[in-house]
C-alpha cells in the first residue's frame, strides 16, 4: 500500500525527535509517555517518513491510505491535526509536520529514520566532539535565551454600545476616526477621537449612512463613503468643515478607501454592478480622474486596499470562493497584480507595519486573529496579541495599531401559531436554517463545534447532531433532497469552490463537483436527479446542472444566481448578486424576467420556493412577503427583526418560519502601543 514505507511499517521503531514512533502498537513514545494514534493516522505519518522530507501531495496521501474509502481532505487534514497533537506539534512554528499551501505536506525533522534497535549513535558523535574540543582548551558556553520581545501593550479604545467599525489612526497616531451606529442602529456616522478627548465627536451632522474613513498624510482632510441616494466618495477639511465630492461609489457597505501617504490619491474597493464583484481604483484628487487598477475576479473580488509607507504598492485580500481570500499586491501606477498567500482562508483587512511587512486578519486558526507576514520572505507569524475576533486593523506611520474586536452571536427562531421562540439555541452564530421536506427536521449552518459546520435538529429544536466535520472551511446554502435522504451544500477551502452532500442519518459525506472552479448555491431539481448551481469557469459566471451522484456539469444559462429553487413547470427561481431581485428563467430558456424586484442583491438565503409559493424578506420594512407565483397576488407576513447581517429565512408547509437573527452583536475598538 504504501511503496517504499513498506520497509517502514515493518521495523519496530523509528526516531522522531525525540519520539519514538512504533508502528506494531499503533502509538509514539517519549520519556516514558505513550500516546495512541488511530491505525489510519499512523499510515499517514508512515507515508510521511516514508518520502524522507519530500513534499507529499494531499492526493497521494489520500490514493496511499484511504485506497479503498472515498473519503474527502477533510479526514486527512483531520489526521495531520491528530499527529500534530500527539507529538505536541504546533501548526504555526511546526517542528514535525508543515502545512505547504496548496501542495500538501512534508515531514521536515532531520532527525527522522528507520530503525531495529534501540539506542542511538548521535550521542556518541556528540560526545566525542566535545572531547575532542576540550583537548585543545576551548569552552563550551550555553548560549542564553534570546530576550523575548516586549508584550504588546493593549488597551481599548472604545466601548460604546452598538458597533465602531471602520477604525483609522492619522499618521502620527493621535486622532483616531471610526465609524458608528451607536446614536441610531440603522444609521453609521463618522466620529473623531482625538488623544486626551474623553469622548468621539460626530463628523458631519447627515442623516444617510457613513462609512469607510481615511486620513489626508497631513490629517487635516478627511474622505469617506456617504450612503445618500447615490453613493458618493466626499472629502471634508477638518478645519473648516467643508465638503467636495470627488467621486460616485457602487452600493455595497462594503466598500472601502484607502490615502496615500505619500501623494493625493485614493484607492477605492468597489463593487461593480454588471458582476456584483469587487476591483479596486485609483481616484486622482488633484485631476479628478479615476482608472481601475485591479480588473474583477472571483465570487467577491479585490477588497480592502492598503497603501505601502513609500506610496507605491497596495495590498489587498482577493477573494476567489466564499470565505476563501489571499494577499496580493498591485503597484499603484498599475501594473499585474503578484499573490503572496496561498491559503485561501478569510481575510478581513490588511496594513502595512513596516515598508516590506503586512498585517492582517483571518481565520486561519478558526477564529479570526491578527497574523504579520514579510513580502520578500512570505512566512506568516502569529502575533501573540491573542485577540480573537480581531478584524480591519489599521496601521500608523508612528508605529500603534488599531483593529475592532467583534462578538457576535445570532440564532436561530421558529415563528409559528404561538409565537415566536428561540430554536436549538447556543452561545456562538448559527444560519441558514432549512426545513426538511416532511418539516419534520431543520438542517442550519453552526459554529458551535468550533468551526462552521452542518448540523440537524428536530423540528422542535431538540437533538442537534452534527453531520460534517471539515474544519476551518467556510460551509453554505444546505439544501434537502425532495425525498430527505440527503442535504446538498458547497464547500469554500483552498481557493476553490465545491459542491458536497451529506446523509443525515449516517453523517457519510462525498463530494459532487471536483475542486478548481467556484461553485456555489446548489438546488436539486424536483426529481431529485440533478443539481442546479452557479459557478464561474473561466472568465463568466452562469447556471450550471450536475447529476446528484457527480459527474461533468452542464451548462443551463449564462446568468450569475445568487440562490436557486425549480418551479412545478421547471420554471427557474432565482435571486441575482449583481443586480438584486428574484426573476424566473422558463424550461425554454429564454430570457430571464423579473418576478420581484424589491429584493437585496445580498439577501440570497432569505427567500424560498414553497409549492406555488414564493416567500421573500423585504429588504426595507424587514417584514415576510408571501407571493402566489401563479396568480401574482402578494400577502404580507410578520416583521422579522433581522439585520443586514442576518443569513437565512425558511418556511414550511405549515407556514411555519424559521429565520436567523443576531442575538448579540457588538464591536469595540482596540489600540495596540508596543507592536511584537
Amino acid at each position: 500500500m504504501f511503496g517504499s514505507s513498506q520497509s517502514i511499517d515493518a521495523v519496530d521503531s523509528i526516531v522522531l525527535g525525540e519520539w519514538l514512533v512504533l508502528p506494531q502498537l499503533d502509538a509514539v513514545e517519549r520519556k516514558g509517555v505513550r500516546r495512541k494514534l488511530e491505525p489510519r493516522v499512523m499510515r499517514v505519518l508512515l507515508f510521511l517518513l516514508s518520502k524522507k522530507g519530500e513534499v507529499v501531495a494531499r492526493q497521494a496521501l489520500l490514493d496511499a491510505v484511504w485506497p479503498d474509502l472515498a473519503v474527502g481532505e477533510e479526514a486527512l487534514t483531520q489526521a495531520i491535526s491528530a499527529i500534530r497533537k500527539a507529538l505536541g506539534d504546533d501548526a504555526r512554528y511546526p517542528r514535525f509536520v508543515r502545512t505547504i499551501p496548496k501542495r500538501g505536506y512534508q515531514l521536515i525533522d532531520p532527525a527522522a529514520e528507520p530503525r531495529r534497535r534501540r539506542g542511538s549513535y548521535r550521542w556518541v558523535a556528540v560526545l566525542i566532539a566535545a572531547l575532542m574540543a576540550a583537548s585543545v582548551g576551548i569552552a563550551f558556553v550555553i548560549p542564553r535565551q534570546t530576550a523575548e520581545p516586549p508584550r504588546p501593550e493593549i488597551f481599548p479604545s472604545t466601548s460604546y454600545p452598538g458597533r465602531e467599525t471602520d477604525p483609522v489612526l492619522s499618521g502620527d497616531g493621535r486622532t483616531l476616526a471610526f465609524a458608528w451606529n451607536g446614536q441610531q442602529p440603522d444609521l453609521w456616522s463618522i466620529y473623531i477621537q482625538r488623544a486626551g478627548s474623553a469622548s468621539p465627536s460626530r463628523l458631519t451632522t447627515a442623516t444617510v449612512a457613513e462609512s469607510s474613513p481615511a486620513f489626508s498624510p497631513e490629517a487635516d482632510r478627511i474622505a469617506f463613503i456617504r450612503h445618500g441616494v447615490t453613493w458618493e466618495v466626499v472629502v471634508r477639511q477638518l478645519d473648516t468643515e467643508l465638503e467636495a465630492v470627488v467621486g460616485s461609489c457602487g452600493t455595497s457597505a462594503s466598500s472601502r478607501l484607502a490615502w496615500s501617504s505619500q501623494a493625493d490619491v485614493l484607492v477605492l474597493s468597489d463593487v461593480q454592478k454588471h458582476t456584483g464583484e469587487y476591483e479596486l481604483s485609483v481616484l486622482d484628487l488633484t485631476s479628478g480622474r479615476r482608472r481601475p487598477l485591479t480588473s474583477v475576479r472571483g465570487i467577491l473580488g479585490d477588497r480592502f486596499p492598503a497603501i505601502s509607507p513609500d506610496g507605491s504598492t497596495v495590498a489587498f485580500a482577493r477573494t476567489t470562493a466564499m470565505g476563501a481570500s489571499d494577499l496580493w499586491l498591485v503597484p499603484l501606477e498599475g501594473g499585474p497584480a503578484r499573490q503572496v498567500t496561498f491559503e485561501g482562508k478569510w481575510i478581513q483587512g490588511v496594513t502595512w507595519i513596516e515598508k516590506d511587512r503586512l498585517l492582517f486578519s483571518s481565520n486561519r486558526s478558526g477564529e479570526f486573529e491578527l497574523w504579520s507576514l514579510a513580502v520578500k520572505n512570505p512566512v506568516i507569524r502569529w502575533t501573540k496579541i491573542g485577540a480573537r475576533g480581531a478584524v480591519r486593523p489599521f496601521a500608523s506611520r508612528q508605529g500603534s495599531i488599531v483593529f475592532e474586536q467583534q462578538t457576535f452571536d445570532s440564532d436561530l427562531f421558529l415563528l409559528g401559531d404561538s409565537g415566536t421562540r428561540p430554536f436549538a439555541r447556543s452561545t456562538q452564530w448559527e444560519d441558514e436554517p432549512r426545513w426538511s421536506p416532511d418539516g419534520r427536521r431543520v438542517a442550519f449552518l453552526s459554529a458551535r463545534s468550533g468551526s462552521p459546520e452542518l448540523w440537524i435538529a428536530d423540528r422542535d429544536g431538540k437533538n442537534p447532531s452534527q453531520l460534517t466535520r471539515f474544519r476551518n472551511a467556510t460551509l453554505r446554502s444546505p439544501r434537502w433532497s425532495p425525498d430527505g435522504s440527503s442535504i446538498a451544500f458547497a464547500v469554500s477551502q483552498e481557493n476553490s469552490s465545491s459542491l458536497w452532500r451529506v446523509s443525515p442519518e449516517t453523517a457519510q459525506v462525498s463530494r459532487i463537483t471536483a475542486g478548481g472552479a467556484t461553485d456555489v448555491s446548489p438546488a436539486w431539481s424536483r426529481d431529485g436527479q440533478r443539481i442546479y448551481f452557479t459557478s464561474k469557469r473561466g472568465d463568466s459566471w452562469a447556471i450550471w446542472s450536475v447529476s446528484s451522484s457527480g459527474g461533468a456539469p452542464a451548462r443551463v444559462a449564462g446568468l450569475a444566481a445568487g440562490a436557486i429553487f425549480e418551479g412545478r413547470d421547471g420554471s427557474l427561481y432565482f435571486s441575482r448578486p449583481d443586480s438584486g431581485g428574484i426573476w424566473r428563467l422558463t424550461p425554454e430558456r429564454d430570457a430571464a424576467v423579473p418576478v420581484v424586484e424589491r429584493f437585496s442583491q445580498d439577501g440570497h438565503a432569505n427567500w424560498e420556493l414553497v409549492g406555488d409559493s414564493l416567500w421573500y424578506l423585504d429588504p426595507e420594512a424587514k417584514s415576510l412577503v408571501m407571493l402566489d407565483v401563479g396568480t401574482g397576488r402578494e400577502r404580507r407576513g410578520p416583521i422579522l427583526p433581522m439585520s443586514d447581517d442576518d443569513i437565512g429565512i425558511s418556511v414550511n408547509l405549515r407556514g411555519e418560519v424559521l429565520y436567523a437573527a443576531a442575538n448579540r452583536a457588538e464591536s469595540d475598538l482596540v489600540v495596540v502601543r508596543t507592536f511584537p
